[in-house]
């Protein structure tokens, strides 16, 4: 159901009041993680789900033969039921990107987020400008799931330099998607080099199974990095240093990525809301099984126009000339 918009202010409010809160409190956020880690959830035991009533919602979600197709997953809630076979975990990300491929056909190009996983990395609030990590974009492994694992690990499928929300893909549009994505320019991983910006830009669309499609929107980050300096909030991006490893050895990059402060201002509600409106983000759940779908040119199309002049879907942000932010 979509709710009144002159809701809007008041749960925007509370949203970003809450995240103040919880990103400013270590101690708070972790016990909010032993109490999840502890507490039986109810409703959140595995789905099992018929192939063939996969594939069905697929379809109806737009995947379709020749398409450009982003997709996000959670395996650890699912089961597969195949030809008599129940399959999970590793057995069912292979058949599902069998499936996945199929739907497409060999005109079809296929993309996942394939985030690395960095054993060094301090966790996400922390300020990583002085920490040199090694990214190596054929055997780094992906931490967004165990979808995302197996496909980069797939036949066929190549993975974006970037060392920051790297890209896998296979398909015709593979390699236009990926190319020069890591240059001189300190890229942004969701700018304007990116595969992401270039996915918006192609009409392709984005897809989530058994999983909120807001929640793992990679694409949403596009609307400000594309508009790089012209981001009207002082120090938004800062640097990072990577070795990343290529076919001539490993040699240093400098990129850059939003700074983790300001995660406290983000409302990924206000976002849900005005795209759930606008009919370019579709929710779908039959029988605790959810499919979601994005249309992502129109998504960033939408975002730029409401950020034009301003920082939306970020709120509380004091704009370049006006009082400074917190020194990151």
């Amino acid at each position: 159901m979509t709710l009144p918009g002159w809701l809007d202010p008041v749960l925007r409010g509370a949203e970003i009041a809450a995240r103040q809160v919880y990103w400013r409190s270590p101690g708070l956020r972790r016990a909010l993680r032993r109490v999840r880690s502890s507490s039986p959830r109810r409703g959140t035991g595995p789905i099992a789900v018929e192939i063939d009533e996969l594939r069905a919602a697929l379809r109806r979600a737009g995947v379709a033969r020749d398409g450009l197709l982003m997709v996000h997953n959670s395996l650890d809630k699912l089961i597969l039921r195949a030809g008599g076979e129940e399959l999970i975990g590793y057995a069912a990300a292979a058949r599902l990107i069998e499936e996945l491929r199929g739907l497409l056909g060999p005109g079809g190009t296929l993309v996942m987020p394939t985030h690395p996983l960095y054993p060094d990395d301090p966790g996400f609030m922390h300020d990583k400008r002085d920490l040199v990590l090694a990214y190596n974009p054929r055997r780094t492994p992906c931490r967004v799931g165990l979808l995302g694992e197996a496909f980069r690990r797939s036949k066929g499928v190549v993975r974006s330099r970037h060392p920051l929300s790297s890209l896998a893909a296979t398909g015709p549009m593979a390699a236009e998607l990926l190319h020069g994505n890591l240059d001189e320019s300190e890229p942004l991983p969701h700018g304007i080099r990116s595969g992401y910006y270039r996915f918006c830009q192609a009409g392709g669309l984005a897809v989530s199974i058994n999983t909120s499609l807001l929640q793992a929107l990679s694409i949403a980050h596009v609307a400000e990095e594309v508009r790089d300096e012209a981001w009207p909030v002082r120090n938004f991006f800062y640097r990072r240093r990577f070795m990343v490893r290529g076919d001539g050895g490993d040699r240093e990059w400098v990129v850059r990525e939003r700074h983790p402060i300001f995660a406290r201002n983000v409302s990924l509600g206000q976002l849900r809301r005005d795209l759930l409106r606008e009919r370019l983000l579709v929710e779908t759940d039959r029988a605790g099984f959810r499919i979601d779908h994005a249309d992502a040119k129109g998504v960033l199309t939408y975002m730029l126009r409401r950020n034009e002049g301003g920082t939306y879907p970020f709120y509380g942000l004091p704009h370049r000339g006006g009082p400074s932010t917190e020194t990151p």
